[in-house]
């Protein structure tokens, strides 16, 4: 790209260059400015430079740019891909936890939902006494315990004529290498064991 406040000058400094220069491109004269008033002696004093040996000659009231080497060096190149693959590695690995979590968080929520259809089975279809039960859903298992606990009756109050049960409905599950497992407990009433 040439940038100059007027155009004879670049075009006489062009024809230079391509007369003292065999090897010039137009690529190499970057920019030519130009302050001085009179152009027709301006012209005069525009340089042909070395562009061998050096990147910016000035002359009078004109400078001639030579661009410096472009590109990135090898080690810069290797530098920016080692940066870029530890900064894609840690997205993945974020990305990757994240998609862990939400799995877990969807079976814990499932599991939930079992140990909450179940517990609602005691008392109608299962009955509140001593004992155990248990089954499956998926890869979803649950075992449902029945217990007596001890309740005291407050001085004073009428005796009830039902007994309470610790009712706890414990579900596992495998989930990657690890168990897991997610429990509910609740009383019911039930007969007097």
């Amino acid at each position: 790209m040439v940038v100059s406040a007027c155009n004879k000058p670049i075009q006489l400094a062009k024809e230079r260059a391509r007369n003292k220069f065999p090897n010039y491109s137009e690529g190499f004269l970057l920019s030519v400015t130009c302050s001085h008033e009179a152009h027709s002696r301006a012209t005069q004093r525009v340089i042909a430079c070395n562009w061998e040996k050096t990147d910016k000659l000035e002359s009078g009231n004109y400078s001639v740019h030579v661009p410096k080497q472009t590109g990135f060096s090898l080690l810069e190149v290797l530098v920016a891909f080692v940066i870029m693959g530890m900064v894609v590695g840690g997205i993945l690995q974020l990305f990757g936890n994240s998609m862990r979590s939400v799995a877990l968080s969807d079976e814990y929520s499932y599991a939930v939902k079992i140990a909450e259809s179940q517990m609602a089975t005691v008392g109608t279809s299962i009955p509140v006494e001593t004992g155990n039960t248990s089954g499956s859903e998926d890869k979803f298992n649950w075992n449902i315990i029945i217990n007596p606990t001890e309740f005291e009756y407050p001085e004073g109050a009428p005796p009830i004529p039902l007994y309470p049960y610790r009712v706890k409905v414990d579900v596992s599950w495998q989930s990657g290498s690890r168990n897991r497992h997610f429990e509910l407990a609740s009383l019911r009433f039930g007969k007097e064991p």
